[in-house]
């Protein structure tokens, strides 16, 4: 059940989720979440020319980690991963 506020509005004190679904895979939607671009790709490369801004502007792992960049460390390369861990050791 749905414990409101009391006013009937259904606000802050709500504890349960009216619109729980009965089906699904959390795990899978945390795997389309993460992974999927939808078809962003060509927009943001092409179009928008993200790498190319990116490298322009000399971005530091450490720099995209400060502005919100989620990073799945096990997906990059050894030599990014050194880069961030010398990057980490000095004072930033």
């Amino acid at each position: 059940m749905v414990a409101g506020s009391g006013d009937g509005s259904g606000g802050p004190g709500i504890t349960v989720n009216p619109n729980a679904h009965e089906i699904g895979d959390p795990a899978s939607g945390r795997e389309v979440f993460r992974f999927e671009t939808f078809g962003n790709e060509g927009f943001l490369t092409d179009a928008v020319r993200l790498p190319q801004g990116v490298a322009a502007s000399a971005v530091t792992p450490i720099d995209a980690l400060g502005i919100g960049l989620s990073v799945d460390i096990d997906a990059l390369d050894t030599a990014t991963k050194d880069t961030i861990a010398a990057e980490l050791r000095t004072d930033l």
